[in-house]
Protein backbone atom coordinates (compact mmCIF):
# COMPACT_ATOMS: atom_id res chain seq x y z
CA UNK A 1 0.00 0.00 0.00
CA UNK A 2 1.23 3.28 -1.32
CA UNK A 3 0.82 6.27 1.51
CA UNK A 4 0.99 9.87 -0.08
CA UNK A 5 2.81 11.49 2.95
CA UNK A 6 2.43 14.83 1.53
CA UNK A 7 -1.56 14.31 1.56
CA UNK A 8 -1.84 12.45 4.59
CA UNK A 9 -0.17 15.19 6.31
CA UNK A 10 -2.06 18.00 5.40
CA UNK A 11 -5.40 15.92 6.26
CA UNK A 12 -3.99 15.76 9.55
CA UNK A 13 -3.21 19.17 9.88
CA UNK A 14 -6.52 19.92 9.46
CA UNK A 15 -7.61 18.01 13.00
CA UNK A 16 -8.07 20.55 15.40
CA UNK A 17 -5.69 19.61 18.45
CA UNK A 18 -8.92 20.44 21.23
CA UNK A 19 -12.76 19.73 21.27
CA UNK A 20 -15.80 21.09 22.65
CA UNK A 21 -19.55 20.57 22.41
CA UNK A 22 -20.23 23.75 20.46
CA UNK A 23 -18.09 21.95 17.59
CA UNK A 24 -20.17 19.10 18.10
CA UNK A 25 -23.49 20.82 18.05
CA UNK A 26 -22.53 23.03 14.74
CA UNK A 27 -21.25 20.11 12.90
CA UNK A 28 -24.45 17.92 13.30
CA UNK A 29 -26.73 20.94 12.51
CA UNK A 30 -24.96 22.14 9.01
CA UNK A 31 -23.69 18.67 8.04
CA UNK A 32 -26.78 16.06 9.24
CA UNK A 33 -29.23 16.04 6.19
CA UNK A 34 -33.27 16.38 6.59
CA UNK A 35 -36.25 13.31 5.79
CA UNK A 36 -39.16 11.75 5.64
CA UNK A 37 -39.19 8.56 8.04
CA UNK A 38 -39.59 4.88 6.74
CA UNK A 39 -42.55 4.98 8.96
CA UNK A 40 -44.35 7.48 7.48
CA UNK A 41 -43.93 6.67 4.08
CA UNK A 42 -45.44 3.12 4.54
CA UNK A 43 -48.54 5.00 5.80
CA UNK A 44 -48.75 6.89 2.92
CA UNK A 45 -48.45 4.19 0.33
CA UNK A 46 -50.44 1.47 1.98
CA UNK A 47 -52.97 4.28 2.44
CA UNK A 48 -52.70 4.23 -1.44
CA UNK A 49 -53.23 1.14 -1.99
CA UNK A 50 -56.60 0.92 -0.04
CA UNK A 51 -58.43 3.63 -1.91
CA UNK A 52 -57.18 2.21 -5.23
CA UNK A 53 -59.09 -1.42 -3.25
CA UNK A 54 -61.97 0.71 -2.64
CA UNK A 55 -62.74 2.17 -5.90
CA UNK A 56 -62.29 -1.22 -7.76
CA UNK A 57 -64.41 -3.25 -5.46
CA UNK A 58 -67.43 -0.12 -6.04
CA UNK A 59 -66.22 -0.13 -9.83
CA UNK A 60 -66.87 -4.35 -10.05
CA UNK A 61 -70.29 -4.27 -7.96
CA UNK A 62 -71.87 -1.48 -10.03
CA UNK A 63 -70.59 -2.40 -13.36
CA UNK A 64 -70.10 -6.13 -13.16
CA UNK A 65 -73.49 -7.36 -15.04
CA UNK A 66 -74.04 -10.35 -13.23
CA UNK A 67 -74.47 -8.13 -9.74
CA UNK A 68 -78.34 -7.57 -8.74
CA UNK A 69 -78.80 -3.89 -8.10
CA UNK A 70 -81.72 -2.23 -7.29
CA UNK A 71 -80.10 0.97 -8.80
CA UNK A 72 -81.05 -1.28 -12.14
CA UNK A 73 -84.52 -1.16 -11.51
CA UNK A 74 -86.72 1.90 -13.38
CA UNK A 75 -90.03 2.71 -12.10
CA UNK A 76 -91.55 5.71 -13.15
CA UNK A 77 -95.43 6.72 -12.63
CA UNK A 78 -97.23 9.18 -15.26
CA UNK A 79 -101.17 10.51 -14.71
CA UNK A 80 -102.34 13.72 -16.13
CA UNK A 81 -101.76 17.34 -14.45
CA UNK A 82 -105.63 18.04 -14.04
CA UNK A 83 -109.36 16.34 -14.48
CA UNK A 84 -112.83 17.15 -13.92
CA UNK A 85 -114.11 15.61 -10.89
CA UNK A 86 -115.98 12.98 -11.33
CA UNK A 87 -113.92 11.56 -14.21
CA UNK A 88 -111.05 8.99 -14.84
CA UNK A 89 -107.54 9.68 -14.92
CA UNK A 90 -105.32 7.19 -16.41
CA UNK A 91 -102.41 6.18 -14.33
CA UNK A 92 -99.71 4.40 -16.57
CA UNK A 93 -96.72 2.88 -14.87
CA UNK A 94 -93.78 1.66 -16.55
CA UNK A 95 -91.12 -1.01 -14.98
CA UNK A 96 -87.46 -1.44 -16.45
CA UNK A 97 -85.39 -4.24 -15.16
CA UNK A 98 -81.43 -3.82 -15.74
CA UNK A 99 -80.27 -5.99 -14.14
CA UNK A 100 -78.90 -9.35 -15.35
CA UNK A 101 -81.53 -11.43 -13.57
CA UNK A 102 -85.30 -11.35 -13.38
CA UNK A 103 -87.61 -10.22 -10.99
CA UNK A 104 -90.15 -12.89 -9.44
CA UNK A 105 -93.72 -12.01 -8.19
CA UNK A 106 -93.42 -8.29 -9.06
CA UNK A 107 -96.73 -6.16 -8.35
CA UNK A 108 -97.70 -2.51 -7.52
CA UNK A 109 -99.85 -1.38 -4.74
CA UNK A 110 -101.64 2.26 -6.05
CA UNK A 111 -103.41 4.18 -2.95
CA UNK A 112 -105.41 7.24 -3.80
CA UNK A 113 -108.28 9.65 -2.38
CA UNK A 114 -111.12 8.80 -4.96
CA UNK A 115 -113.08 11.71 -2.86
CA UNK A 116 -114.10 12.86 0.76
CA UNK A 117 -117.22 11.10 1.85
CA UNK A 118 -120.10 12.85 3.42
CA UNK A 119 -118.67 12.31 6.99
CA UNK A 120 -115.65 14.49 6.03
CA UNK A 121 -113.40 11.47 5.98
CA UNK A 122 -111.19 10.73 2.98
CA UNK A 123 -112.14 7.72 0.87
CA UNK A 124 -108.92 5.67 0.16
CA UNK A 125 -108.55 3.54 -2.41
CA UNK A 126 -106.46 0.64 -3.00
CA UNK A 127 -105.63 -0.97 -6.22
CA UNK A 128 -103.13 -4.18 -6.55
CA UNK A 129 -101.52 -4.32 -10.04
CA UNK A 130 -99.67 -7.87 -10.90
CA UNK A 131 -96.94 -7.82 -12.83
CA UNK A 132 -95.64 -11.73 -12.71
CA UNK A 133 -92.01 -12.19 -13.60
CA UNK A 134 -89.98 -9.33 -15.09
CA UNK A 135 -86.82 -10.72 -17.24
CA UNK A 136 -83.33 -9.58 -17.57
CA UNK A 137 -83.64 -6.08 -19.95
CA UNK A 138 -87.27 -5.93 -20.19
CA UNK A 139 -89.59 -3.23 -19.61
CA UNK A 140 -93.55 -3.59 -18.61
CA UNK A 141 -96.02 -1.18 -19.02
CA UNK A 142 -99.59 -0.77 -17.25
CA UNK A 143 -102.55 1.65 -16.69
CA UNK A 144 -105.22 1.88 -14.34
CA UNK A 145 -108.15 4.04 -14.42
CA UNK A 146 -108.84 6.19 -10.88
CA UNK A 147 -112.15 8.26 -10.72
CA UNK A 148 -111.28 10.59 -8.41
CA UNK A 149 -113.60 13.03 -6.84
CA UNK A 150 -114.08 16.88 -5.44
CA UNK A 151 -114.45 20.96 -5.47
CA UNK A 152 -112.57 22.70 -7.88
CA UNK A 153 -108.83 22.94 -6.59
CA UNK A 154 -108.44 20.16 -4.09
CA UNK A 155 -105.40 18.48 -5.39
CA UNK A 156 -105.13 14.57 -5.28
CA UNK A 157 -102.48 12.37 -4.51
CA UNK A 158 -101.76 9.30 -5.89
CA UNK A 159 -99.13 6.88 -4.22
CA UNK A 160 -97.75 3.87 -5.65
CA UNK A 161 -95.01 1.29 -4.57
CA UNK A 162 -93.26 -1.26 -6.46
CA UNK A 163 -92.68 -5.10 -4.93
CA UNK A 164 -90.52 -8.13 -6.19
CA UNK A 165 -88.65 -11.12 -5.21
CA UNK A 166 -84.81 -11.91 -6.63
CA UNK A 167 -83.61 -15.35 -6.93
CA UNK A 168 -81.15 -15.10 -4.45
CA UNK A 169 -83.40 -14.00 -1.79
CA UNK A 170 -86.30 -15.15 -0.10
CA UNK A 171 -87.02 -11.34 1.19
CA UNK A 172 -89.26 -9.23 -0.55
CA UNK A 173 -87.51 -5.88 -1.66
CA UNK A 174 -89.92 -2.54 -2.95
CA UNK A 175 -89.63 0.69 -4.63
CA UNK A 176 -91.83 3.42 -3.17
CA UNK A 177 -92.48 5.88 -6.39
CA UNK A 178 -92.48 9.37 -6.47
CA UNK A 179 -96.47 10.53 -5.53
CA UNK A 180 -98.51 11.69 -7.86
CA UNK A 181 -100.63 15.06 -7.36
CA UNK A 182 -103.66 15.45 -9.81
CA UNK A 183 -105.59 18.63 -9.58
CA UNK A 184 -109.53 18.73 -9.70
CA UNK A 185 -110.13 21.62 -12.18
CA UNK A 186 -113.53 21.71 -12.12
CA UNK A 187 -117.31 19.96 -10.36
CA UNK A 188 -119.22 18.38 -12.55
CA UNK A 189 -122.06 19.61 -9.82
CA UNK A 190 -121.86 22.75 -8.27
CA UNK A 191 -124.12 24.29 -5.16
CA UNK A 192 -125.05 27.90 -4.51
CA UNK A 193 -126.63 28.68 -1.29
CA UNK A 194 -129.07 31.57 -0.85
CA UNK A 195 -129.74 32.40 3.31
CA UNK A 196 -129.64 35.14 5.50
CA UNK A 197 -125.96 35.10 7.94
CA UNK A 198 -128.22 36.33 10.51
CA UNK A 199 -131.45 34.84 11.68
CA UNK A 200 -133.68 35.16 14.62
CA UNK A 201 -134.19 33.21 17.07
CA UNK A 202 -136.80 30.54 16.77
CA UNK A 203 -138.51 31.96 13.86
CA UNK A 204 -138.89 30.13 10.73
CA UNK A 205 -136.10 31.59 7.82
CA UNK A 206 -135.44 30.03 4.28
CA UNK A 207 -132.64 28.30 2.36
CA UNK A 208 -132.28 28.11 -1.77
CA UNK A 209 -130.02 26.17 -3.33
CA UNK A 210 -129.56 25.97 -6.82
CA UNK A 211 -128.21 22.98 -7.90
CA UNK A 212 -126.56 22.78 -11.62
CA UNK A 213 -125.31 20.05 -13.73
CA UNK A 214 -121.96 21.55 -15.44
CA UNK A 215 -121.33 18.33 -17.63
CA UNK A 216 -122.27 17.58 -21.33
CA UNK A 217 -123.98 14.41 -19.66
CA UNK A 218 -127.19 13.89 -17.97
CA UNK A 219 -126.67 12.74 -13.76
CA UNK A 220 -129.43 10.29 -12.68
CA UNK A 221 -130.53 9.88 -8.95
CA UNK A 222 -128.35 12.99 -7.41
CA UNK A 223 -128.65 13.27 -3.78
CA UNK A 224 -128.66 17.15 -2.34
CA UNK A 225 -128.35 16.89 1.35
CA UNK A 226 -128.04 19.52 4.17
CA UNK A 227 -125.82 18.40 7.26
CA UNK A 228 -127.29 21.11 9.83
CA UNK A 229 -126.60 21.57 13.47
CA UNK A 230 -128.49 20.12 16.55
CA UNK A 231 -130.33 23.26 17.03
CA UNK A 232 -131.79 23.21 13.42
CA UNK A 233 -135.96 22.66 13.53
CA UNK A 234 -136.69 21.28 9.99
CA UNK A 235 -139.99 22.92 8.61
CA UNK A 236 -140.59 22.38 4.83
CA UNK A 237 -139.38 22.57 1.65
CA UNK A 238 -140.40 22.15 -2.24
CA UNK A 239 -139.68 18.92 -2.73
CA UNK A 240 -140.21 15.43 -1.05
CA UNK A 241 -137.13 14.55 1.05
CA UNK A 242 -135.43 12.03 0.63
CA UNK A 243 -134.53 11.58 4.19
CA UNK A 244 -135.16 13.50 7.31
CA UNK A 245 -131.58 15.51 7.71
CA UNK A 246 -133.24 16.63 5.08
CA UNK A 247 -132.11 15.51 1.69
CA UNK A 248 -133.12 15.32 -1.66
CA UNK A 249 -133.06 13.07 -4.70
CA UNK A 250 -133.44 14.46 -8.17
CA UNK A 251 -133.93 11.67 -10.00
CA UNK A 252 -132.19 13.37 -13.56
CA UNK A 253 -130.32 16.18 -13.78
CA UNK A 254 -129.74 16.72 -17.69
CA UNK A 255 -126.80 18.14 -19.36
CA UNK A 256 -126.05 22.06 -17.91
CA UNK A 257 -129.36 22.38 -16.43
CA UNK A 258 -130.49 23.76 -12.79
CA UNK A 259 -132.96 22.40 -10.07
CA UNK A 260 -134.02 24.69 -7.25
CA UNK A 261 -134.50 23.60 -4.31
CA UNK A 262 -135.97 25.99 -1.02
CA UNK A 263 -136.91 24.47 2.40
CA UNK A 264 -137.31 26.31 5.56
CA UNK A 265 -136.68 25.88 9.28
CA UNK A 266 -135.32 27.69 12.59
CA UNK A 267 -132.45 27.56 15.17
CA UNK A 268 -133.38 26.88 18.34
CA UNK A 269 -129.69 27.92 20.23
CA UNK A 270 -128.48 30.54 22.37
CA UNK A 271 -128.29 34.27 21.08
CA UNK A 272 -125.34 34.85 19.67
CA UNK A 273 -124.26 30.78 18.81
CA UNK A 274 -122.90 30.88 15.22
CA UNK A 275 -124.28 27.09 13.83
CA UNK A 276 -122.57 25.69 10.10
CA UNK A 277 -124.45 24.10 7.76
CA UNK A 278 -122.58 21.66 5.45
CA UNK A 279 -124.45 21.10 1.92
CA UNK A 280 -123.45 18.05 -0.15
CA UNK A 281 -124.41 16.87 -3.55
CA UNK A 282 -123.19 13.38 -4.79
CA UNK A 283 -123.58 9.67 -5.69
CA UNK A 284 -123.90 6.73 -3.77
CA UNK A 285 -121.07 4.87 -3.87
CA UNK A 286 -120.05 2.84 -7.12
CA UNK A 287 -119.36 -0.73 -7.19
CA UNK A 288 -116.03 -1.67 -7.91
CA UNK A 289 -113.82 -4.55 -7.10
CA UNK A 290 -111.17 -2.05 -5.09
CA UNK A 291 -110.96 -1.93 -1.76
CA UNK A 292 -112.09 0.97 0.36
CA UNK A 293 -110.91 2.44 3.71
CA UNK A 294 -113.96 5.03 3.50
CA UNK A 295 -114.88 4.76 7.43
CA UNK A 296 -118.64 4.46 8.74
CA UNK A 297 -120.49 8.04 9.77
CA UNK A 298 -120.36 8.85 13.47
CA UNK A 299 -123.74 9.81 14.37
CA UNK A 300 -122.64 13.23 16.59
CA UNK A 301 -125.15 15.31 14.33
CA UNK A 302 -127.56 12.89 13.71
CA UNK A 303 -126.87 12.78 10.12
CA UNK A 304 -127.66 9.53 9.00
CA UNK A 305 -126.93 10.00 4.85
CA UNK A 306 -124.09 8.26 3.37
CA UNK A 307 -122.26 9.53 0.58
CA UNK A 308 -118.70 8.05 -0.60
CA UNK A 309 -117.68 10.48 -3.48
CA UNK A 310 -118.88 14.04 -3.12
CA UNK A 311 -119.45 16.17 -6.35
CA UNK A 312 -119.19 19.52 -4.33
CA UNK A 313 -119.90 20.87 -1.18
CA UNK A 314 -120.28 24.04 0.22
CA UNK A 315 -120.46 25.63 3.83
CA UNK A 316 -122.27 28.32 5.72
CA UNK A 317 -122.40 29.67 8.70
CA UNK A 318 -125.40 31.27 10.22
CA UNK A 319 -125.56 33.22 14.01
CA UNK A 320 -128.91 33.57 15.96
CA UNK A 321 -129.60 36.30 17.01
CA UNK A 322 -132.41 38.41 19.40
CA UNK A 323 -134.85 41.43 19.67
CA UNK A 324 -132.62 44.37 17.70
CA UNK A 325 -135.83 46.37 18.76
CA UNK A 326 -137.08 46.25 22.48
CA UNK A 327 -140.12 47.99 23.81
CA UNK A 328 -141.26 47.84 27.56
CA UNK A 329 -143.54 49.73 29.94
CA UNK A 330 -141.96 52.20 31.78
CA UNK A 331 -145.39 54.11 33.34
CA UNK A 332 -148.49 51.98 34.10
CA UNK A 333 -151.62 53.97 35.17
CA UNK A 334 -152.61 50.84 36.89
CA UNK A 335 -149.11 50.67 38.91
CA UNK A 336 -148.60 47.58 37.14
CA UNK A 337 -151.67 45.85 39.05
CA UNK A 338 -153.45 43.31 36.88
CA UNK A 339 -156.90 44.66 38.48
CA UNK A 340 -158.75 47.73 37.16
CA UNK A 341 -162.21 48.99 38.00
CA UNK A 342 -165.45 50.62 36.02
CA UNK A 343 -164.32 53.81 34.70
CA UNK A 344 -160.91 53.65 35.38
CA UNK A 345 -158.69 55.48 32.75
CA UNK A 346 -155.41 53.31 31.77
CA UNK A 347 -152.68 55.15 30.91
CA UNK A 348 -149.63 53.50 29.53
CA UNK A 349 -146.04 54.87 28.51
CA UNK A 350 -143.55 52.81 26.56
CA UNK A 351 -140.06 53.18 26.05
CA UNK A 352 -137.92 51.65 22.82
CA UNK A 353 -134.29 51.27 22.48
CA UNK A 354 -132.67 50.10 19.22
CA UNK A 355 -130.31 47.35 20.49
CA UNK A 356 -127.82 48.01 17.25
CA UNK A 357 -124.23 49.25 16.86
CA UNK A 358 -125.94 50.71 13.67
CA UNK A 359 -128.96 53.12 12.98
CA UNK A 360 -132.70 51.35 12.04
CA UNK A 361 -134.68 52.85 9.51
CA UNK A 362 -138.88 53.30 9.62
CA UNK A 363 -139.58 52.21 13.13
CA UNK A 364 -143.13 50.75 13.40
CA UNK A 365 -145.05 50.25 16.50
CA UNK A 366 -148.49 48.60 16.67
CA UNK A 367 -150.72 47.96 19.73
CA UNK A 368 -153.21 45.20 19.07
CA UNK A 369 -156.34 45.56 21.98
CA UNK A 370 -158.50 43.14 22.47
CA UNK A 371 -161.34 42.22 25.58
CA UNK A 372 -164.77 43.47 26.28
CA UNK A 373 -163.71 46.28 28.98
CA UNK A 374 -162.44 49.34 26.32
CA UNK A 375 -164.30 52.38 25.91
CA UNK A 376 -162.78 52.46 22.00
CA UNK A 377 -164.17 56.37 21.65
CA UNK A 378 -161.60 56.83 24.67
CA UNK A 379 -158.75 55.38 22.53
CA UNK A 380 -155.90 58.58 22.53
CA UNK A 381 -152.28 57.36 21.03
CA UNK A 382 -151.34 60.62 20.98
CA UNK A 383 -149.20 60.76 17.59
CA UNK A 384 -150.15 57.17 16.69
CA UNK A 385 -153.49 56.23 14.78
CA UNK A 386 -156.22 53.70 15.67
CA UNK A 387 -157.71 51.59 13.44
CA UNK A 388 -161.27 50.64 14.63
CA UNK A 389 -161.62 47.84 11.92
CA UNK A 390 -159.01 45.96 12.94
CA UNK A 391 -158.83 47.68 16.82
CA UNK A 392 -154.89 47.82 16.14
CA UNK A 393 -153.35 51.41 17.09
CA UNK A 394 -149.83 52.24 14.91
CA UNK A 395 -146.92 54.80 15.91
CA UNK A 396 -144.63 55.23 12.48
CA UNK A 397 -143.11 58.14 10.78
CA UNK A 398 -146.38 59.25 9.55
CA UNK A 399 -147.17 61.08 12.72
CA UNK A 400 -143.43 60.84 14.81
CA UNK A 401 -141.06 62.09 12.40
CA UNK A 402 -138.28 60.46 14.57
CA UNK A 403 -139.33 57.22 13.87
CA UNK A 404 -138.01 57.86 10.60
CA UNK A 405 -134.61 56.72 11.84
CA UNK A 406 -132.92 56.21 15.33
CA UNK A 407 -129.78 56.30 15.98
CA UNK A 408 -127.52 53.44 17.18
CA UNK A 409 -128.40 52.47 21.01
CA UNK A 410 -130.89 55.37 20.14
CA UNK A 411 -134.17 55.48 22.48
CA UNK A 412 -137.55 57.20 22.03
CA UNK A 413 -140.81 56.76 23.96
CA UNK A 414 -144.79 56.79 22.64
CA UNK A 415 -148.00 56.70 24.85
CA UNK A 416 -151.30 55.33 25.09
CA UNK A 417 -154.17 56.06 26.99
CA UNK A 418 -157.84 54.46 27.24
CA UNK A 419 -160.84 54.06 29.90
CA UNK A 420 -162.74 51.33 31.44
CA UNK A 421 -166.53 51.70 30.89
CA UNK A 422 -168.26 52.53 33.72
CA UNK A 423 -170.82 49.85 33.08
CA UNK A 424 -167.79 47.38 32.86
CA UNK A 425 -169.14 43.96 34.20
CA UNK A 426 -166.47 42.45 37.14
CA UNK A 427 -164.52 40.08 35.48
CA UNK A 428 -164.30 41.45 31.96
CA UNK A 429 -160.52 41.57 30.54
CA UNK A 430 -158.59 43.65 27.98
CA UNK A 431 -155.58 42.79 26.36
CA UNK A 432 -152.94 44.67 24.83
CA UNK A 433 -150.13 43.14 22.46
CA UNK A 434 -147.34 45.51 21.55
CA UNK A 435 -145.20 44.80 18.52
CA UNK A 436 -142.12 46.36 17.26
CA UNK A 437 -139.92 46.47 13.94
CA UNK A 438 -138.24 48.67 11.90
CA UNK A 439 -135.73 48.18 8.30
CA UNK A 440 -132.14 47.33 9.28
CA UNK A 441 -130.46 49.16 6.25
CA UNK A 442 -127.41 49.27 7.40
CA UNK A 443 -126.79 45.19 7.21
CA UNK A 444 -127.35 42.63 4.74
CA UNK A 445 -128.20 39.49 5.04
CA UNK A 446 -129.75 40.16 7.99
CA UNK A 447 -133.55 39.04 9.31
CA UNK A 448 -135.82 41.92 10.18
CA UNK A 449 -137.78 39.56 12.31
CA UNK A 450 -138.84 40.30 15.34
CA UNK A 451 -140.62 38.79 18.60
CA UNK A 452 -143.86 40.16 20.43
CA UNK A 453 -142.66 42.69 23.12
CA UNK A 454 -145.51 43.18 25.17
CA UNK A 455 -148.43 40.68 26.19
CA UNK A 456 -150.44 42.28 28.87
CA UNK A 457 -153.51 41.62 30.45
CA UNK A 458 -156.23 43.23 32.90
CA UNK A 459 -159.41 41.95 34.67
CA UNK A 460 -162.18 44.42 35.64
CA UNK A 461 -162.14 43.80 39.67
Amino acid sequence: MVINKGEEAKEFYRVRESWDDRDLTSYDSENKKKGIGFTIIFFLFSFFIFILAVGFAWYSFNNNSSAFSQNKIDFFINAPVSIDSGSDAQIDFSITNKNASALSDAYIVVTYNSGDTSSGNKNLITQKIDLGEILPNISVNKSISASLFGNEGDSKEIDSTLFYKVTSSKAEFNIVGTPINVLIKSSPVSIVVDSLKEVHQNNNFQFTLTVTNNTNNDINNLLVSVRAPNDFVYASSSLSTYNSNPSWLISKLSSNQKQVITFSGQLTGPLGESDAFTFLAGLPKISSSTSSSSTALNNFDNYNLSLDNVYSKVEKSISIAGQYLDVAITSDGTSGSGMVSAGDLIYLEFTYKNNLALPLDNLVFMAKLSGNAIDVDSIDAGAGSYDPDNNVVVWDKSGMSELSQIPANGTGVFNLKFKIPSDAVSGSNIRIQIYGKGDRSSETGVSSDQNLSIDRNWVVN
